[in-house]
């Protein structure tokens, strides 16, 4: 089927960001003709003729919009008074947050285990390298694993997951 008109339709916040989540439908001369019930911020409709009046209607966090468009209309924005932008600095980084809440953990338990035993060490260990980890998020990285028959496994990576690594195999010689 060939279409004459095609309308672009986006519901963004105030920052002009699209809403993921909102509703979009469509009337067709006045017949629920179609809805994208949860929406990107964009929905396209595919009409067969420029005749038809075209309402469309976007709901967002229980508030609806709607517009009535003119057969010349190919697209339309919604504009919602909101905010989607990303949460606070603890939302955006909670991983780091974590990780030096964590690397806190790991030195206090440091301290308060004089000598510790092998298997306080290991957790010691552990809490550091998931510290080190979850603070090393902030820096993008990859692995790559290569692992070939009658030769050693070799591990390469960056980001995170090295640091995690190098942490968790880095074992300082006890005194």
């Amino acid at each position: 089927m060939a279409y004459e008109r095609i309308i672009d339709v986006f519901v963004v916040d105030r920052n002009g960001r699209r809403i993921n989540g909102a509703k979009i439908a469509f009337e067709k001369d006045g017949i629920p003709a179609g809805e994208v019930p949860l929406s990107y911020g964009n929905a396209r409709i595919q009409l067969p003729d420029r005749t038809s009046v075209i309402r469309v209607i976007a709901t967002y966090d229980n508030t609806s919009q709607d517009a009535t468009l003119a057969n010349s209309q190919d697209s339309f924005t919604f504009k919602f008074d909101v905010n989607t932008a990303p949460g606070s600095f603890v939302e955006k980084h909670i991983a780091l947050v974590v990780g030096l809440a964590l690397f806190v953990v790991a030195v206090v338990l440091a301290f308060v285990f004089g000598t510790p035993t092998p298997l306080q060490q290991q957790i010691l260990l552990g809490t550091f390298s998931l510290a080190g980890g979850a603070i090393a998020t902030e820096i993008s990285g990859m692995i790559n694993v290569n692992l070939k028959l009658g030769t050693k496994l070799t591990v390469a990576a960056t980001g995170a997951l090295a640091i995690f690594v190098i942490l968790y195999f880095f074992v300082p010689a006890a005194k």
